[in-house]
């Protein structure tokens, strides 16, 4: 999987306002940017370097998208708005010339992708790394624990099920972030056990292509 993403301008993080809001310096000038990405971004500090892609859209209200941060040596990809796609590109290569459906409603579900009709996948982005381990979430999700257990659902009725996701940071393997959320984890760890297939893959992004450069094992399981 490859997409091409290049950044517009690097500026200096400066303060996240809002849940969606930050303020980057940007050629000397302190400039409101949107920030994709509802986790807390614990990498996302004041006087990072961040790399920014302008967006025109008169019903916004900020004119930059803050695509990534570069963080100990690499840019870790933050906008999760490019998680549906990136996933696409993923799920095309592990199942060429299926059919691919997205946001598809199953029963009471909403699944990210139905592919095939009888494969559900969920997809979470993963920014947060402790150690050398990377983790989800990186703040409490009652709505990723709820996909977890409708994926639960999918086997239960028959279907194959994954939790696809993507770790954005170098990491050497997963695993859920119990101390954040221990109902996610507890979550997590039951769809192991009922069937629910987990496929984590490390994306990498050289500051205009974000690209797959392989799987990482689940923690313990190495």
């Amino acid at each position: 999987m490859r997409l091409k993403i290049p950044f517009d301008s690097v500026g200096t993080f400066l303060k996240r306002e809002s849940r969606f809001t930050g303020v980057v310096l940007v050629d000397d000038v302190e400039t409101r940017v949107h920030i994709h990405n509802t986790g807390r971004l614990p990498i996302l500090s004041e006087g990072k370097r961040v790399f920014l892609k302008r967006k025109k859209a008169q019903t916004r209200r900020t004119g930059w998208d803050l695509l990534a941060v570069e963080h100990e040596g690499e840019l870790v990809f933050v906008h999760s708005g490019y998680h549906s796609i990136t996933a696409e590109g993923i799920i095309e290569e592990l199942f060429p010339n299926f059919e691919i459906t997205r946001e598809k409603k199953l029963g009471n579900s909403r699944l990210d992708f139905l592919v095939d009709e009888r494969i559900c996948i969920e997809v979470k982005g993963c920014t947060f790394r402790n150690e050398n381990v990377a983790m989800f979430p990186d703040a409490p999700t009652r709505r990723g624990t709820k996909h977890v257990r409708e994926l639960m659902r999918c086997v239960e009725k028959g279907f194959k099920a994954i939790l696809l996701i993507l770790v954005f940071l170098e990491s050497d393997c997963f695993s859920p972030n119990e101390e954040m959320d221990p109902d996610f984890a507890e979550t997590f760890w039951m769809a192991r056990k009922k069937g629910v297939n987990v496929l984590i893959f490390r994306l990498k992004y050289d500051g205009e292509y974000l690209y797959s450069i392989g799987q990482l094992p689940i923690c313990g399981e190495v």
